[in-house]
């Protein structure tokens, strides 16, 4: 768990800089792929940070899919954003935590400017997950407003 509060500073540092440095885009392929399972709890007490660093996770994402201009890249940063909420092991964070640091998070705020910004062909994705997430909580709810 805590590695991925470093996780989210390299994503967020390969998203922006992706467009100058062209061999950026495998690393950061391969590091979305690793963020395809839900972070694990490798000892009881992560639990007690996990909140905070899944929001910042969350909106680390959302910067990460309003920077990048790669539609392989846009596609496995929502399919991350999908399995944060999706099924999960014993050894995954718990998905309460998960859907507090999503409402935590500012990711709403990301996802609602990209309905006005994204291209055509990720605007049902987009609308699938602040629908995903709205269903997962009432205070999701409220981005729909």
């Amino acid at each position: 768990m805590r590695e991925v509060k470093y996780l989210t500073i390299v994503l967020e540092f390969f998203s922006e800089y992706l467009a100058e440095t062209p061999q950026y885009k495998n690393a950061l392929w391969c590091l979305l792929r690793l963020c395809q399972k839900p972070p694990l709890l490798t000892t009881r007490s992560e639990i007690l940070g996990a909140e905070e660093i899944l929001a910042d996770y969350f909106t680390g994402l959302g910067n990460c899919l309003i920077i990048v201009e790669d539609p392989e890249i846009k596609t496995l940063i929502i399919e991350v954003l999908h399995n944060l909420l999706g099924k999960r092991d014993q050894e995954d964070v718990p998905f309460d935590v998960c859907v507090k640091a999503l409402v935590k998070s500012k990711i709403g705020d990301k996802l609602a400017k990209l309905i006005y910004v994204i291209d055509e062909e990720f605007y049902p994705e987009i609308l699938d997950l602040i629908l995903k997430y709205a269903i997962m909580s009432k205070d999701c709810g409220k981005w729909i407003e």
